[in-house]
């Protein structure tokens, strides 16, 4: 079901000419990267102190105090999507550089373009000589002629690579931009875009950490090679988190929020909207054991999120679930080291 709904997007704007797109055009792009992020429901602008930050929020790649280094893989809606990351981060003395790549493949993909129709116009009857009759193009009410010899299997893959740069003003104020290069392909046809992300983090206390990450700052173009163009336009992510020692549990309670707020006119499928604005919530709260085991439950978009994580000197292993209302749920490992 995931193939065919992805496959019908897909098969829609390549077949849309000229066309100008926006609406959940980057989408393949709001995965987000970490399994502990995941399990926080997606709620890390203000959080981003590890090596998934380039994604996050640029700023936070400053706030990372070791070189580190992170693997993920996450297997989408029952193995339908295969999606793998890897996140790198270099300090320096009050800045840092971060780079995270990204790869969503998605197989057997069941391209339906070729298949031809019964071009009898609106009537469904041969020879009338109605209107759309043998125009060419398909008209409602006529049938199309399935033939598995025109139907191709191809195979779907996104490639994007995140590099980020922060600086750390003082102990409360991080900046950070970044770049995102992005190659798209399906089947025969590929396109590519490059984007800008801006970003801050401000602390104003040792136990507050507000996040500001501006995705695809200046609109990001998707170049496709049939002609079609498709913009992603800017979405504004503000986050909040607070993290308290409780004595009583010998750890950490950490509770996050973040807000995505975007331009699209997301009516249907956003939290809450009004015209063009759209915004949605993420939670996540996180209990932390003497450092070294974590537990998590989120909501990222009214769904239900959870992990655990466990850490052995620099090592560190999250593991996350996502559910789904209508498709199978989703889970996310990654592996992380510093040194």
């Amino acid at each position: 079901m995931a193939k065919c709904l992805i496959a019908t997007v897909i098969s829609y704007l390549l077949s849309s000419g000229t066309v100008l797109a926006s609406k959940y055009a980057g989408e393949f792009l709001t995965l987000g990267m970490g399994a502990r992020a995941a399990g926080l429901g997606g709620a890390y602008s203000s959080i981003a102190n590890d090596a998934t930050a380039p994604y996050w929020n640029p700023a936070g790649v400053s706030l990372v105090n070791r070189k580190e280094i992170m693997g993920m893989h996450s297997e989408i809606f029952g193995g339908a999507v295969r999606y793998d990351c890897i996140g790198i981060v270099f300090p320096a003395d009050n800045s840092a550089f971060g780079a995270n790549l990204f790869l969503l493949s998605i197989r057997n993909i069941k391209f339906t373009e070729d298949l031809e129709h019964e071009d009898f116009g609106l009537d469904g009857i041969d020879g009338t000589g109605d209107q759309g009759e043998h125009n060419g193009e398909l008209d409602p009410g006529e049938l199309i002629i399935y033939d598995e010899r025109r139907i191709q299997s191809v195979t779907n893959n996104d490639v994007a690579l995140f590099l980020s740069y922060g600086w750390a003003f003082s102990d409360k104020l991080s900046f950070g931009v970044g770049l995102k290069m992005i190659r798209r392909e399906i089947g025969d046809y590929s396109a590519y875009c490059s984007g800008a992300d801006l970003g801050i983090i401000y602390r104003p206390a040792k136990t507050v950490s507000l996040g500001l990450n501006l995705q695809d700052a200046t609109t990001t173009f998707i170049s496709w090679s049939t002609g079609t163009w498709e913009r992603i336009l800017p979405t504004l992510k503000f986050g909040v988190s607070t993290n308290h020692w409780v004595e009583g549990l010998r750890g950490t309670l950490l509770f996050s929020i973040d807000q995505d707020i975007r331009f699209e006119g997301r009516r249907r499928t956003s939290q809450f909207s009004v015209g063009r604005l759209s915004d949605d919530f993420r939670l996540g709260v996180e209990y932390l054991y003497s450092e070294v085991v974590g537990i998590r439950v989120g909501l990222e978009y009214r769904e239900l999120t959870a992990g655990i994580g466990v850490r052995y000197r620099n090592y560190l292993i999250d593991y996350a679930f996502l559910s789904h209302p209508d498709l199978y749920g989703s889970y996310r490992l990654s592996l992380s080291a510093a040194f």
